[in-house]
């Protein structure tokens, strides 16, 4: 959102002509009227993008505590299961 929200960098340039004995030198500064029309637009469609990228995380980190959750129960059931069969063995 920052990177969208900064104006875009001027430009600045110096010319020398010469005429005979005569010297002109010119002068000049210039921005990008496009970039700088546009800059409103621009920061909202950063917003946007910033807003979907948390969404993403979001979800994504729901989907790992999930994963983690669902593992966790399966080598609970694991343990239990192997703890089970021993004492099956043990007691044939």
């Amino acid at each position: 959102r920052v990177q969208a929200s900064r104006l875009p960098n001027p430009g600045f340039s110096i010319g020398r002509m010469t005429r005979g004995s005569e010297v002109e030198w010119e002068r000049g500064l210039h921005l990008n009227l496009g970039s700088l029309i546009a800059l409103p637009l621009t920061r909202r469609i950063a917003e946007g993008q910033n807003a979907q990228v948390q969404r993403e995380v979001s979800l994504s980190v729901m989907r790992l505590a999930t994963d983690t959750r669902i593992a966790w129960y399966r080598a609970v059931a694991a343990q239990q299961s192997l703890a089970y069969s021993e004492q099956v063995l043990q007691a044939a």
